[in-house]
């Protein structure tokens, strides 16, 4: 890649979208997952990190003005 690179456009609302990292908790009774719906005890989802004790971070973009996030996983 050469310099400088283009940055994403909010896919919303087509605003410029800021690069950086989303952070959630992982610990012995949770980790990041992808849910399909809403559950009480939060089971059943699908992983989408490895269980550590300790933050789990997915790199993406966020747009201050929607406030829509894209991560990658």
């Amino acid at each position: 890649m050469s310099g400088r690179e283009t940055a994403m456009k909010c896919p919303n609302c087509c605003a410029e979208m800021e690069e950086g990292f989303f952070g959630c908790e992982s610990s012995e009774f949770t980790r990041p997952s992808w849910f399909k719906k809403k559950s009480i005890l939060a089971i059943g989802g699908e992983p989408l990190g490895r269980l550590h004790i300790s933050m789990s971070y997915f790199q993406g973009s966020r747009c201050k003005e929607c406030r829509t996030l894209v991560l990658n996983y």
